[in-house]
């Protein structure tokens, strides 16, 4: 049975990690206004016209990884290599691709985990990157002092959980990677305010909203999370928030992957979450929503658009390059229902703490 039901009244107090989800779109219009675009263009933008960059590097782990996604997929489209690699792969298998030349950029809420200090020391010993630029919510930490350029996200506060830091690492990486790209940035930035107030007014009836998850949801045992394109940040992200702030092992998959293996998983008890995406995807997605539904699985349809056939939970329409953020919306609020499901508290940390300090 639906754990939110007439029996069980669908009401949550409002805990700190709560809070935190329902603060994301005023941390983001704090984000926007505060971007540094002509310290982007004079510092990156302008070095990148002059050729002083030879590639790209995104690195982060967890949630600060995840955040780079879509900028890294908009990067491709320049005219030098771009790599996306989490830190710990950097540092022990990969740093042979840091050199002089290289824009390298580290993404890290606290600026000082374990993996960031490490790969701090090994720059500072080699003396490269030729740039590197650190997007963090502590301009005061070790990345912000050592950085070419620290940008400060102004997520604020966070309690546990990535929920703000995520939405304005991810946003910052989108506009920077929209500078480099010679897109004018004052038009993305008025869509990225503009999404933030449709989130405001989607937030005001939050707990219907889990209400309508919940029954979407139905019974299952198993699921994952599948997307393509800019919506794989949401569904990585999406699958570690569920095992941060439910503890429960949702994977993550590309869409295209799923098929490769996972499908074979399906079964009565077994949910697929897919994120609709834009564009060529959606059709794609829609497929793969019917192949499951004729092995008797379970689909939840996560998007804009209705898809007819499948239970769908649905969020207003905004631009492509501010959907990823109702897409990791959907799914923090999914973690507050499967948390009550498992009559715990969401976002409550057990063996964690908010920063890493073990490699």
């Amino acid at each position: 049975m639906p754990i939110l039901s007439d029996k069980e009244p669908a009401t949550l107090n409002i805990t700190p990690y709560i809070q935190n989800i329902l603060d994301q779109p005023k941390a983001i219009q704090c984000a926007m206004e505060a971007y540094p675009d002509e310290k982007i263009h004079s510092s990156i933008v302008k070095n990148y016209k002059l050729g002083k960059f030879d590639r790209i590097i995104l690195t982060g782990l967890g949630a600060s990884l995840n955040s780079l996604y879509p900028a890294y997929l908009a990067l491709t489209f320049l005219q030098i290599p771009v790599v996306y690699l989490n830190t710990a792969e950097l540092i022990y298998d990969a740093m042979h691709q840091v050199n002089s030349k290289t824009l390298l950029v580290i993404a890290s809420q606290s600026g000082r985990s374990a993996e960031t200090l490490k790969l701090l020391s090994v720059l500072q010993k080699n003396n490269v990157p030729g740039f590197l630029l650190g997007l963090t919510n502590d301009c005061e930490s070790p990345l912000g002092l050592q950085a070419d350029l620290a940008i400060d996200i102004h997520a604020g506060e966070e309690y546990s959980v990535a929920t703000k830091t995520y939405s304005n690492s991810f946003s910052y990486a989108s506009l920077i990677a929209n500078q480099l790209l010679g897109v004018e940035i004052k038009p993305i930035i008025k869509e990225f305010i503009d999404t933030s107030i449709t989130m405001i007014n989607y937030l005001e009836n939050w707990q219907s909203l889990l209400e309508i998850f919940d029954e979407n949801l139905g019974e299952f045992k198993v699921a994952g999370i599948v997307g393509r394109g800019t919506s794989m940040a949401g569904v990585w992200n999406g699958a570690l928030t569920q095992k941060e702030a439910a503890r429960f092992p949702i994977e993550g998959y590309h869409a295209a992957q799923f098929r490769h293996g996972p499908m074979e998983m399906v079964s009565s008890s077994y949910l697929l979450l897919i994120l609709e995406g834009y564009g060529s995807s959606v059709q794609l997605n829609k497929k793969l929503a019917n192949d499951v539904i004729d092995r008797r699985g379970r689909v939840l349809w996560v998007g804009s658009h209705k898809n007819h056939g499948v239970p769908n939970f649905l969020f207003p329409e905004v631009s492509n390059s501010t959907l990823p953020l109702f897409e990791i919306l959907s799914l923090q609020l999914l973690s507050l229902v499967i948390a009550k499901r498992k009559k715990i508290p969401a976002g409550e940390f057990k063996n964690i703490g908010k920063v890493v300090d073990t490699e």
